[in-house]
């Protein structure tokens, strides 16, 4: 089931003000968010609606605390589109996995990119805890709107 998630004004002004303070914050809660319930199961299909400047972002997100998980759980994707600035971050358990992963995926026309901004950060908190994360972003505004969604969905999921 799809489920449709609107940005706040709130994290609107965020993005376009301070986008650095953004990722750091997002990484904070995803360690926090870790830290207190030790295992994130957060597999939703999702759409995100970023009407202002008409980009619409489709993913799945994965984050899930496992041990010796096998990659397969997580599915294929059909498609990943790059455009300008956006790219898609997968971190792993470890760089085998990662790259097992990669080659899963690059079949057809398929297009797996490391997200260049903040990569070194989510490796270092989601690597050692076992944990995936996928997404699927698209659209010519992409590069603002993936700093929204881990803060997001978390902030999602906590409510529901």
């Amino acid at each position: 089931m799809q489920t449709l998630l609107k940005l706040s004004a709130k994290h609107r002004r965020l993005f376009h003000e301070r986008p650095e303070a953004m990722i750091e914050y997002q990484m904070d809660r995803l360690e926090l968010a870790y830290k207190s319930t030790g295992n994130l199961d957060l597999i939703s299909p999702a759409t995100y609606d970023y009407s202002d400047s008409g980009l619409e972002i489709n993913f799945r997100l994965m984050i899930r605390a496992a041990q010796g998980i096998d990659i397969r759980e997580a599915g294929r994707i059909s498609k990943i589109v790059e455009t300008h600035d956006s790219y898609v971050q997968i971190a792993y358990k470890n760089r085998e996995a990662m790259a097992t992963r990669t080659e899963m995926l690059n079949g057809g026309d398929t297009l797996i990119t490391r997200w260049r901004l903040s990569a070194i950060d989510i490796y270092s908190i989601l690597a050692p805890k076992g944990a995936i994360i996928d997404f699927l972003i698209r659209g010519k505004d992409a590069n603002i709107v993936r700093r929204a969604i881990l803060d997001e969905v978390l902030s999602w999921h906590q409510t529901v």
